[in-house]
């Protein structure tokens, strides 16, 4: 598996749902927000499904996109968000083991990689920095919208800050990592 492979999939799907863990938290939410509005630029057709999350979200862009439920028929390609089993995907599983292609991404150290594509990394603090990289190489790797700074730079009062950004149009992430 290589993030060429993820790639080719994303853009070669019709139709993709994104799911994530239940009782979401802010990562969760905001990597499917992220990654549901980095795909529509691509002029996907997506659907984020997250039947219940606080409203302590709703200033994100793109919430009032989210459905309690999906479509009947099978997805293309389904994504799994920030969850390490996918007994944890609110109970819709099912769409995710009907698609015709599985994509997970997480960040978990207890992982049991249960998707066609796997995308973890344990050392991430956020499932949302990982997408920072998915969403780069989808806008073709050369995006100069996205940098990593190393420790501590252009900003004296972190000492120890790890800082990434992805500007994929609309969408702006950025992460400090305190070690």
């Amino acid at each position: 598996m290589t993030l060429d492979d993820i790639v080719r999939e994303i853009k070669g799907a019709k139709d993709i749902v994104i799911l994530t863990h239940d009782i979401p938290d802010g990562d969760a939410v905001g990597s499917s927000l992220a990654l549901y509005l980095g795909l529509r630029q691509l002029n996907k057709t997506v659907d984020v499904i997250i039947p219940e999350y606080s409203e302590i979200f709703d200033f994100l862009p793109g919430t009032s996109e989210i459905k309690k439920q999906g479509k009947k028929e099978a997805y293309d390609l389904a994504i799994a968000l920030d969850a390490g089993d996918i007994k944890r995907l609110n109970g819709f599983s099912k769409y995710f083991e009907d698609s015709n292609c599985k994509i997970e991404i997480d960040h978990h150290k207890v992982n049991t990689m249960f998707g066609d594509y796997n995308f973890v990394n344990p050392t991430a603090p956020a499932c949302a920095q990982i997408l920072i990289v998915i969403l780069e190489a989808l806008r073709n790797r050369n995006n100069k919208g996205y940098r990593h700074m190393p420790s501590g730079s252009n900003n004296n009062r972190y000492r120890r800050v790890q800082v990434s950004r992805c500007n994929c149009g609309n969408i702006r992430i950025c992460f400090r990592t305190f070690n």
